[in-house]
């Protein structure tokens, strides 16, 4: 059986164990890019990891979200709604959830509020605006959307860009007529899930902070940038440097803010893995 050794953990495996890995992740156009920038010499266990841990924490944080969300509005067609990102706020703290639960708020692109009820991740997905992403898929949560636009434009807007980011999601009106909203373009599928007992709990206790404080946090994890330039050096290096570039020191230069290396325990990719001593908490009032 044919094997290679995988650029991140530096192991030998099995061929079939190895899968594409994308040098710039699909959301920064990735897919776009010439085969130079694809490599098939990281295996998916690496790749798995790298995608949420290094590419998600550079795409999904606090900051790049809400910056692309911005950035689309310079795109919009006025006379076509589509789906725009959502600007995230972080997990809602004066809510009674649960303590198997969490609530993050989301702002939609020109008004309008987003609270997405989901099961609670490990402190490890803290930087990823909405937690763990498989998890969500897993168990979808709800969410609850309240329009603050007198213009049926951005409410349409608003109601698509909550559809596509949150497919899996059941769908709560907060103050949107329920039977007047729509799902497909023949108008047979109501867009609302009709709320069951616990959700029309919650959705009361949300209505009743509308127009009052929201305290909340959302955390940054320091050195996501940093740790996105090394990924890059290691999957670019034997494209440009050769083979002999993967045993250098240079896998191990990333560093913290504190200026200590990284524990290379694992040698490799856990260089590049978020450490709870990196993470950066904010408050939001």
């Amino acid at each position: 059986m044919m094997k290679r050794v995988c650029i991140y953990c530096n192991k030998e495996k099995p061929k079939d164990e190895f899968s594409l890995e994308h040098i710039f992740p699909d959301a920064l156009g990735g897919a776009l890019c010439s085969d130079v920038f694809k490599t098939r010499r990281v295996c998916r266990q690496c790749n798995s990891i790298s995608g949420l841990f290094v590419d998600g924490a550079l795409i999904k944080n606090f900051f790049i979200q809400n910056d692309l969300a911005e950035s689309a509005l310079n795109y919009i067609d006025l006379e076509k709604p589509a789906s725009l990102p959502l600007r995230y706020m972080g997990p809602v703290d004066n809510l009674t959830i649960g303590d198997d639960l969490s609530c993050d708020s989301w702002f939609g692109p020109h008004g309008g509020l987003i609270y997405h009820r989901r099961k609670k991740a490990d402190t490890k997905y803290d930087t990823i605006a909405g937690g763990n992403p498989i998890d969500n898929k897993k168990f979808r949560g709800e969410i609850y959307i309240f329009a603050q636009n007198e213009d049926m434009y951005w409410n349409k807007v608003l109601l698509l860009s909550a559809y596509i980011y949150f497919k899996h999601a059941r769908r709560i009106s907060g103050n949107f007529p329920e039977s007047s909203v729509t799902f497909d373009n023949n108008g047979e599928r109501p867009y609302f899930d009709e709320p069951t007992e616990n959700e029309k709990a919650f959705l009361e206790e949300i209505k009743n902070i509308q127009g009052k404080k929201h305290e909340g946090k959302f955390a940054v994890q320091i050195g996501f940038e940093q740790r996105f330039l090394c990924k890059l050096r290691w999957l670019l290096g034997p494209i440009y440097l050769g083979s002999n570039s993967l045993h250098r020191n240079t896998r191990q230069i990333l560093e913290t803010h504190s200026g200590k290396k990284m524990s290379t325990e694992g040698k490799y990719m856990v260089s590049i893995f978020p450490t709870s001593s990196t993470v950066l908490v904010l408050n939001i009032l």
